[in-house]
Order: C-alpha cells, then sequence, then structure tokens
C-alpha cells in the first residue's frame, strides 16, 4: 500500500508513535518507493509498534462486528457474519 501511497494503520501508528523510526519513515513516504527504500519501509513499520497498535484497533472492531450480531434473526448467515471478524484476525 506504502508503494502506492496509501497509508495504512500500522504506517499512521508508527508515525504517530514518534522518535527516530518515524522522522525516518517519514523521510521515505511521497515519494516512489522502489527497492531498498520499500524495504527499509516495511522493515520500519514492521519493527514498530504501528502493527501491534493497528492490530487491537482491529480487535476491537471485530468484537463491536460481533456484537452488532446480536441484533440480527438467529441464522446461518449471521453465524457466518458473527464469526467472520475472528478468521479476518486469525489471518494475521
Amino acid at each position: 500500500d506504502m508503494v502506492e501511497g496509501v497509508y495504512t494503520l500500522p504506517v499512521l501508528r508508527t508515525l504517530q508513535a514518534g522518535g527516530v523510526a518515524a522522522v525516518e519513515l517519514l523521510s521515505l513516504l511521497g515519494k516512489p518507493l522502489v527497492g531498498v527504500e520499500q524495504e527499509k519501509a516495511l522493515a520500519i513499520v514492521r519493527s514498530n509498534a504501528g502493527v501491534v497498535a493497528a492490530t487491537g484497533v482491529a480487535r476491537e472492531w471485530a468484537v463491536r462486528a460481533e456484537s452488532a450480531c446480536d441484533r440480527l434473526p438467529a441464522s446461518a448467515a449471521t453465524e457466518v457474519l458473527r464469526a467472520a471478524p475472528a478468521a479476518l484476525l486469525a489471518s494475521i
């Protein structure tokens, strides 16, 4: 996503955390990311708290989504909807 100029929550949370990693990442963003610069940007995001923070946000939304299913009629479709957030989180 960063390559296309789309900054996802892990990127935003890494920047928000500040520090050397945020400054270094910010210096890479806003221009085409290729090769070494792309790998460096990915490494910065993956090695900092941005991914953990974004995963926490995703877990909060998953709980809300599952709870929202309580207002739906009981059915197989509702159970699939209820299970979808957990399945998505299990994939990361």
